[in-house]
């Protein structure tokens, strides 16, 4: 698959608005020094912040990948490999109260995962 150019797509940049560029460069290392003192003096680790889901579900996801053989996943294989995913994962949350009620993912008009409480 392939990616698109968007040409109707009109996004300034500085040089065409007479801006300046007031780009600050950091050394890397400055930046590594940053990271590891915000986690000493938090005790959370960037990854920890950076997180967009629960261990649990990371437990869920990873379980039910495998369940499904481990595909490869990459940017053709990805949809794909989600919607062979989300219904044993939404089977396994369906009971829950804390996630959605009902889901409908479409694929090029047709539903592919259905849920509802």
């Amino acid at each position: 698959m392939k990616i698109r150019n968007q040409v109707k797509k009109d996004m300034p940049y500085p040089s065409q608005l007479n801006g300046i560029d007031c780009c600050i460069e950091i050394p890397k290392e400055a930046v590594t020094q940053l990271c590891e003192f915000l986690e000493e003096d938090t005790g959370v680790s960037r990854e920890e912040c950076f997180r967009w889901y629960s261990n649990e579900f990371a437990q869920t996801a990873s379980t039910t990948w495998e369940s499904i053989g481990k595909p490869a996943v990459n940017f053709g294989s990805a949809w794909d490999v989600f919607a062979q995913m989300a219904p044993l994962i939404l089977q396994k949350y369906s009971s829950s109260r804390r996630y959605m009620k009902y889901c409908v993912i479409t694929r090029k008009g047709q539903p592919v995962v259905t849920a509802a409480k």
